[in-house]
């Protein structure tokens, strides 16, 4: 009996000086590529500042990869940490106005961190330089390790524990919205490049010479993401006539967990005909003549890829409306 017991006590002996080392160890930890849509250019800096900082701790072993999250649903991160063979996942986020920094946990599959500070202060001079995006990195890291170590997760969007967490905030639907659409703003901005690509196939309907006609209208174009809210745009139709145009791009703050709403504003050149008229009665338009005018348009986010519904009109040697649906891809 008495080996027993004294059996029975070395093996809890042996367990809690294996939690405890267990507790010691460093963990492994990928910093991923972080995003930044600001005028600094500091993407690689925020990535390597990061690597410092969690090595400083001395509780992590942190290793930079150049291979983002395919996106930010459950099965991405799940697959992120599988890809990187690593225990946790950080990376960064920085805007013209704020700096976030987020934090993935493999024993934590449903849930994340994300804490973000900004960028102008008042006791700072109100002014962005390197030295402020330095300090308030730091005051981040601290505000994200003070959460890691005290198990402060959230939910991943989408999930059911995140559907749970709306529900109990619904006596206060403005803090919600704005939580969830700054959240929306930050994911999705991670999941796409500066740069993109797109087409589409619609309907082009045109009058000119007192006369109108319409008819299908294939698109294209190539963008820039020069803000959080701003785009531009080069781009091309075709349907009787070739349209060469360039468009200002502005995403209203409205519906952006789901679908993104854009006014536009845009500049063209006909730069020709395409088909023939084969009727004296149908519409012509002056080739060469400037064309312009406002547009709306929707985009419904996906894993790198957005689908577009646009309507543009267009007034000036002529006039033109062009509505189509089509995809576009970052790269």
């Amino acid at each position: 009996m008495k080996t027993l017991i004294t059996l029975l006590a070395l093996m809890a002996l042996v367990a809690v000086q294996t939690a405890t080392a267990e507790e010691a160890r460093p963990r492994t930890l990928s910093i991923l590529p972080s995003t930044d849509t600001s005028n600094f250019n500091f993407a690689a800096q925020v990535q390597q500042g990061l690597a410092t900082l969690y090595t400083q701790t001395q509780n992590f072993v942190p290793t930079q990869t150049q291979t983002p999250m395919a996106g930010f649903a459950e099965k991405d991160v799940s697959d992120g940490f599988k890809l990187n063979q690593t225990e946790l996942l950080s990376f960064g986020y920085l805007e013209n106005e704020r700096l976030s920094l987020f934090l993935f946990d493999s024993t934590h599959p449903k849930e994340f961190i994300v804490v973000s500070q900004p960028l102008v202060d008042p006791m700072l001079g109100n002014q962005v330089t390197p030295q402020v995006i330095e300090y308030k990195m730091r005051m981040n890291f601290n505000q994200l390790l003070t959460q890691y170590y005290a198990s402060q997760f959230q939910p991943l969007p989408g999930t059911a524990s995140d559907a749970q967490n709306l529900a109990s905030n619904a006596d206060d639907p403005k803090v919600r919205a704005e939580q969830s659409r700054r959240l929306f703003s930050e994911l999705t901005a991670l999941e796409t490049s500066k740069y993109y690509l797109g087409a589409a196939i619609g309907m082009a309907r045109y009058a000119g010479n007192g006369l109108s006609n319409s008819g299908v209208n294939f698109g294209a174009w190539g963008g820039l993401r020069s803000g959080e809210r701003t785009r531009f745009e080069l781009g091309a139709d075709f349907f009787a006539y070739a349209l060469l145009h360039l468009d200002g791009r502005y995403q209203m703050p409205i519906a952006e967990r789901l679908v993104t709403i854009n006014l536009t504003l845009s500049i063209g050149r006909i730069l020709g005909g395409i088909a023939t008229a084969q009727f004296a009665k149908e519409a012509t338009l002056k080739t060469g003549a400037l064309v312009f005018g406002p547009g709306i348009s929707f985009d419904i986010p996906l894993l790198g890829a957005q689908v577009r519904g646009d309507l543009r009109l267009y007034f000036g040697g002529g006039s033109i409306l062009v509505g189509s649906y089509g995809i576009s891809y970052s790269i």
